[in-house]
């Protein structure tokens, strides 16, 4: 009975213990398949990953769209190639690209040159050409990167002026012939071109003065003296002109001219100037970005001894010698005239193209509907930039027709934007298609 009853027990406990193993085995392959998911779902979002990234890396670069030459031209002759602009896309499917990061290789006649980003502009509103884009740009006398050849500080330099009363580029607040026993003609105005011609005015002058004004008796112009500049503290500037000759009707005594009335005048205006000529490529092609009329800031450290507004009066050029003359706006800023020695420098601004240099390229975005290149020269899709070039700053030349040109540019990963042309057998035009 008792050999019956353990016989009995022993087998439910070998039940229970089956039961206990059962169950450690199913949690065994509760963690195991748990594991194998956690793994497997790693792994894909690994692999995942990696392909994107892979993706990113075959599909991501850039691509040349383009490129245009700027031929120098002065006077009717057209020189060599002088800067270039290369239009950029991103390939399809690429990341976004830091340009910031790229670098550019140059190669021409044996030199190859290596340009490091500079500086982004925004074209975005639309640009008629894109090589007159200015830019910041600062160039020192003494420093060995952009040596001049000579430059001269001028004092009262003779300039001719030509104004007409009833002109809109200069208007006059007032303008009164006296009769009396010298006669004289008072002109008043606060329009600032005029203001600054008669800064320009040092009291003995000689100014010839025609008008129409109907008791002017003079068959021909007259010559009048300065007799005195005047600064009425309103922004008005009162000129008075004293006549040698009886040239106004005796029967007037004062005669304040119409808005239909015209004067005439014709002398010279003395400007201080400041002279850089220069034969150095790397500074020849900064300047060459000027044009007449344009407004540069400039400080020295010889008189001019805070940053004064100048504006180009003349340029020159031989095909070896670059020599540009600006007129100062302060007509005060320069007492005595004189040539700058090796240890006197210059620093001038606001050049066409500045920064895009020896070492330099810019970027110009054209297409932006992101804003990422204005704000962070950063490149996707969508977006179009021009990359600035100055060949002849970076190469130490121009470059001439029929000659191979070589470049790209790399980002910091991807495939990089490829140029590869000839330049044209003949230079017929200031811009001109390269590839």
């Amino acid at each position: 009975m008792k050999i019956a009853q353990f016989i009995k027990d022993k087998k439910g406990a070998s039940g229970i213990g089956t039961l206990i193993v059962f169950i450690a085995m199913v949690l065994v392959a509760a963690v195991a398949a748990s594991v194998l998911i956690n793994t497997s779902g790693f792994l894909q979002q690994k692999a995942s990953s990696t392909g994107k990234e892979s993706t990113e890396q075959v599909a991501s670069g850039l691509m040349t769209s383009g490129v245009t030459g700027h031929i120098y031209k002065y006077g009717t002759t057209y020189y060599d190639l002088d800067k270039m602009a290369v239009y950029i896309l991103p390939n399809a499917g690429s990341a976004p690209i830091h340009l910031k990061e790229a670098k550019l290789f140059l190669t021409y006649d044996g030199k190859s040159v290596v340009l490091n980003y500079s500086d982004k502009l925004d074209a975005t509103a639309g640009e008629t050409n894109v090589f007159s884009l200015t830019n910041a740009f600062n160039i020192n006398y003494s420093n060995v990167s952009h040596p001049v050849t000579t430059t001269d500080l001028i004092n009262d330099a003779p300039s001719a002026f030509d104004i007409n009363y009833t002109a809109a580029g200069y208007p006059t607040t007032e303008t009164i012939l006296i009769n009396g026993t010298t006669d004289r003609i008072n002109i008043t105005s606060n329009n600032a071109a005029l203001v600054e011609i008669f800064k320009g005015l040092r009291v003995g002058d000689t100014v010839t003065v025609d008008t129409n004004a109907t008791n002017w008796t003079s068959a021909t112009a007259a010559n009048a003296l300065v007799e005195n500049v005047i600064d009425l503290g309103t922004g008005d500037y009162k000129v008075v002109l004293n006549f040698s000759t009886n040239v106004i009707d005796d029967t007037s005594t004062t005669t304040t001219l119409g808005s239909s009335d015209w004067v005439k005048l014709n002398g010279s205006v003395y400007v201080d100037k400041i002279k850089i000529a220069t034969t150095n490529s790397k500074l020849k092609a900064v300047l060459k970005g000027l044009s007449v009329g344009d407004k540069v800031t400039v400080l020295s450290n010889k008189t001019i001894t805070s940053e004064n507004i100048t504006t180009i009066d003349s340029t020159l050029y031989d095909g070896t010698t670059f020599t540009i003359t600006m007129n100062f706006t302060n007509y005060s800023i320069i007492s005595a005239s004189e040539t700058l020695g090796t240890s006197d420098w210059v620093n001038s601004r606001n050049y066409s193209m500045g920064g895009a240099d020896d070492s330099s390229f810019l970027v110009v975005a054209l297409q932006d509907a992101d804003k990422s290149v204005v704000q962070n020269a950063v490149i996707n899709k969508g977006d179009l930039v021009a990359i600035l070039i100055n060949s002849e700053a970076a190469l130490g030349k121009e470059i001439p027709e029929r000659k191979g040109v070589s470049g790209k540019l790399q980002p910091e990963f991807g495939a990089p934007a490829v140029m590869e042309f000839t330049t044209p057998v003949a230079y017929t035009q200031e811009i001109m298609e390269l590839q």
